[in-house]
């Protein structure tokens, strides 16, 4: 087992396979589960990132009065049926595609479904560990190589 994960390439392949399964573990978890880091200044939202409904959302204050950014807060509650960011009213979507979103209304929002992260890592992380690695060179063949390059052609 120690000779296949010799070299980078599958060691990388490995860390992006977890990675891909951290993101599948927040996908899993926004059905039920939705997770939000609140940026407040005590009268207005300043900003989120979030996690709800197999998506992440990132918002941010267009007001340019604002720039107090505070301590944030954490919050989660269990989802509702049926309830996601495109549901709600007073958002007016700008740009929506295969779950991603754009608007921008006093807040800017974006979406970005977790599909789009897992499978890129999934497929990336299937390469990285399964293609097979390059042979080695000896070195007494890379040497001769070289000093064939170096003599030149006789």
């Amino acid at each position: 087992m120690g000779k296949y994960f010799h070299g980078w390439r599958r060691k990388i392949g490995l860390v992006t396979l977890l990675l891909a399964c951290v993101f599948v573990a927040g996908w899993v978890r926004s059905i039920f589960v939705h997770d939000v880091l609140l940026f407040w200044d005590g009268t207005q939202a300043l900003g989120l990132w979030g996690s709800q409904s197999g998506s992440l959302v990132w918002d941010t204050n267009d007001n340019p009065d604002v720039q107090r950014w505070t301590t944030p807060r954490w919050q989660n509650w269990i989802a509702s049926e049926g309830v996601h960011p495109f549901d709600n009213p007073e958002i007016k979507w700008q740009w929506r595609f295969c779950g991603f979103g754009f608007a921008s209304d006093g807040m800017t929002s974006r979406i970005v479904p977790y599909w789009a992260i897992v499978i890129p890592l999934t497929l990336l992380a299937a390469w990285l560990l399964l293609s097979k690695p390059r042979p080695l060179k000896s070195a007494t063949s890379s040497t001769k190589e070289l000093s064939h390059h170096l003599e030149g052609p006789r």
